[in-house]
């Protein structure tokens, strides 16, 4: 799907839905693929399910590597780390990148472990706005079918966890074989059926 797209089924999902817009000069020494900066220069969802958040990189002059990042905060970091360029985080604190060694591929780096410690999310930034697109329609259907807080009181049931898993696939058919970020999501909401 297009960034456009996705943009508008983000923004009729509900009414509390935002979507960042970001300026050219944000973008303009970015090096990641045009594919990657044309979806950006779009925009992006300002905060999503599950417990993801935006913010505080769209307030940024312009987008920055890790390293460049982390300098305004005094640390030193293994200039390795020069490949990923932060854009969100989780509920952790933990941020999703980009690795620009490997075709702006979405990956989440634990800052617990100095960013050494890296887990796989998508292939790309579409595919991830479209795995968060489906994730936040589930939220949706299941308050809509069992109340508004079904979600965090995982008062769904197993079926209903079964059909995101059919379109996480039908996104890409590879996708949770070997993505530990939704696997963790999806084993989660698992657990938590009562």
């Amino acid at each position: 799907m297009k960034a456009i797209d996705i943009k508008e089924k983000w923004l009729g999902l509900n009414s509390y839905n935002e979507w960042t817009e970001y300026k050219p000069e944000q973008l303009a020494e970015i090096k990641l693929r045009k594919k990657t900066i044309d979806f950006l220069a779009v925009g992006f969802m300002t905060s999503a399910a599950p417990f993801l958040d935006f913010r505080e990189y769209s307030d940024r002059e312009k987008f920055q590597n890790l390293v460049q990042f982390y300098k305004k905060y005094n640390q030193d970091l293994n200039t390795k780390l020069k490949r990923f360029v932060p854009f969100g985080s989780d509920s952790g604190g933990n941020m999703f990148c980009f690795d620009s060694n490997e075709n702006d591929r979405i990956v989440l780096l634990d800052h617990e472990y100095e960013f050494d410690k890296q887990s796989f999310v998508n292939i790309d930034l579409n595919e991830f706005a479209d795995c968060i697109l489906v994730y936040n329609t589930f939220v949706e259907s299941i308050q809509t079918k069992y109340g508004e807080d079904a979600f965090l009181d995982g008062t769904y049931k197993e079926e209903d966890v079964q059909e995101l898993i059919k379109n996480f696939n039908i996104i890409n058919s590879d996708l949770l074989k070997h993505n530990e970020f939704w696997n963790i999501e999806l084993n989660g909401l698992l657990e938590e059926i009562k």
